[in-house]
């Protein structure tokens, strides 16, 4: 979701950094200009958006300097920095995604926080699956493949099991909330043992 003027409405899940005033919501970060706190508890804020900005830079930042690990709402999560390429642009852009490992494959979602709207990223890995990925101390480049009902379908009830936020941002939208394979480039086999559970 784009955050845009007005109020928007977010699970606590996808909510965090409010202590400096900012907000991320699954790969959109937002400043906050005002919030009611009565309505704290239902993520209810103000907010303006801004393009790749302070908070998510001290995501990136915090995982480059601690190989992967980051702390405040993300603390103890599997996390990637997504690179891809802006379709308008051609310019590099980097996300901070969580992923959930899926045999010689990672998995990510493209839930926006159960926006109406599908995230940037995703757009961009659909025209040019040719992505890197960074994951603890390690890059690598990788192709990205979106998933086909009924595979996605399968893998999305797999990761509600084990991330139950997952599973409100879609009930929030009528659109289908994407999941997207990424696979190393230098990986072999076809065989994709789940390892979710």
């Amino acid at each position: 979701m784009r955050c845009g003027g007005g109020f928007r409405e977010f699970p606590p899940l996808a909510i965090s950094g409010a202590r400096s005033g900012q907000v991320i919501v699954s790969g959109y970060t937002c400043r906050v200009m005002r919030y009611a706190t009565e309505d704290w508890p239902n993520g209810r804020f103000h907010m303006e958006s801004y393009r790749m900005n302070e908070f998510n830079q001290q995501i990136v930042d915090e995982f480059r300097e601690n190989g992967g690990k980051v702390g405040g709402y993300f603390e103890g999560a599997n996390m990637i920095l997504l690179t891809t390429i802006g379709r308008e642009t051609g310019e590099p852009r980097i996300v901070p995604l969580v992923y959930f490992p899926d045999g010689e494959r990672i998995l990510v979602v493209a839930s926006a926080g159960g926006s109406p709207a599908h995230p940037d990223w995703y757009h961009n890995l659909r025209e040019n699956p040719d992505v890197t990925v960074e994951q603890g101390h390690e890059t690598f480049q990788a192709k990205a493949t979106a998933l086909a009902d009924p595979a996605r379908a399968e893998k999305f009830a797999e990761i509600v099991a084990v991330a139950p936020g997952f599973g409100e941002y879609q009930e929030k939208t009528t659109r289908v909330i994407p999941v997207v394979a990424l696979q190393r480039e230098n990986a072999h086999g076809s065989e994709r043992s789940s390892d979710l559970t």
